[in-house]
């Protein structure tokens, strides 16, 4: 019974396996063998997690689509920030979070400056997924700085915790939220249903998942 148990787990193991190699190996300008999974049950392919953090994603985007996203961005961050009436703005957020595919609420520019390190460890949580902006239908919304807005996003997700993150137009979770679902490998499901590819997407197996982030 144990050997058959094994087997069983070692057939299920090399389909994911290949259905991950098929994957990798149809995203554009991207080699296999760039990504070798492990043999190891619990574990993640981390050979997909170098820094800097690459996203094939982005990178298989024409540039003029990258270009079109990010002007995107400064234009709904400009549409809001200059919004005076308040029901007019908390509308603006609303419509914002169902606008895009993902929408990254942060207390801080990562270009610049982050607020909380809990700021940076959503954003790298979404890097090892390959989600980044200027992929089309990402978002990042920067609230430092101005409570009303804050209250805001408040009000639409039910949660105080941020920096705070919505896939999908339906509200993920706060920042913690997003690092349990990066852990256990549900964030690639809820990706998918909002559109988005992981690039880590077959990389997880059926056993408990290790920590992604070492404080």
């Amino acid at each position: 019974a144990v050997v058959s148990t094994q087997s069983g787990h070692y057939g299920r193991d090399h389909k994911k396996m290949k259905a991950e190699k098929e994957h990798v190996a149809s995203l554009p300008g991207i080699r296999s063998d760039e990504y070798k999974p492990s043999l190891e049950q619990g574990s993640i392919n981390l050979r997909a997690m170098k820094i800097p953090y690459y996203s094939p994603q982005l990178r298989a985007q024409p540039r003029g689509e990258t270009e079109q996203a990010f002007q995107k961005i400064a234009e709904w961050t400009e549409k809001i920030h200059g919004t005076q009436d308040r029901d007019e703005k908390f509308r603006l957020v609303g419509d914002m979070f169902r606008e895009f595919k993902v929408v990254m609420v942060d207390n801080g520019d990562p270009l610049r400056e982050m607020k909380w390190h809990a700021s940076d460890d959503m954003l790298q949580c979404f890097r090892r997924h390959g989600i980044v902006r200027g992929i089309t239908g990402v978002m990042h919304f920067d609230v430092r700085d101005d409570e009303e807005l804050v209250e805001m996003c408040v009000e639409h997700s039910g949660n105080t915790w941020m920096p705070q993150a919505w896939a999908g137009g339906r509200f993920l979770g706060c920042w913690r939220t997003v690092m349990d679902l990066g852990n256990s490998g549900e964030i690639v499901d809820r990706l998918e249903e909002a559109g988005l590819t992981s690039k880590l997407k077959g990389c997880y197996y059926d056993i408990e998942f290790p920590n992604l982030i070492n404080h």
